[in-house]
């Protein structure tokens, strides 16, 4: 006798699906104003990518949850948005927020991975990541190349390998 055992959502795979589709919809309103008010050929595409990627998460959500019989969350739509509205941010701004939101959501997507069970929602979030890592190479490679990509601090090369020998630590110097 061959037993399949169903496991239904944990706690976390339910409040990750959750907050991924509230964050997504957000995403999705954000990317039509972005794409509606944008002039620049260099950001559409970079907008319509984020727009492709969060309306496949939401049918995929929709998807999870329509075979649990979960009720599906009320996100972010069309109402809430004023595509007439006028620009509330300068042209270059759209790819200054998808990196800083693309950034968070690969630490959250690598999160969340190590903190489900169930093997589609492993796989769900993995995807999740991998599209947002890709996302986020496109787009540093723009804004390197639009020149508006801050670096981290440069600092000189050591020339040689060095060690501390004095009884006193390096940090206690501070604490005087």
């Amino acid at each position: 006798m061959n037993t399949k055992h169903t496991v239904g959502l944990s706690s976390t795979e339910i409040a990750g699906l959750w907050a991924t589709y509230i964050n997504d919809s957000m995403s999705i309103c954000l990317s039509k104003h972005f794409m509606q008010q944008s002039n620049n050929e260099d950001v559409k595409p970079i907008i319509q990518l984020t727009l492709d990627i969060s309306q496949k998460h939401i049918e995929e959500i929709k998807n999870i949850f329509k075979k649990e019989n979960f009720p599906i969350p009320k996100g972010f739509s069309d109402e809430d948005i004023d595509l007439s509205a006028p620009p509330l941010f300068f042209d270059l701004f759209p790819v200054s927020y998808v990196y800083g939101m693309s950034r968070l959501s690969m630490v959250n997507y690598s999160m969340l991975i190590s903190n489900v069970a169930r093997e589609d929602i492993r796989s769900f979030f993995s995807k999740c990541l991998t599209s947002t890592l890709d996302l986020y190479n496109t787009i540093v490679n723009v804004m390197l190349s639009k020149g508006i990509y801050d670096r981290p601090t440069m600092i000189p090369y050591p020339d040689k390998v060095e060690f501390i020998n004095k009884k006193e630590t390096f940090l206690s110097k501070w604490f005087e």
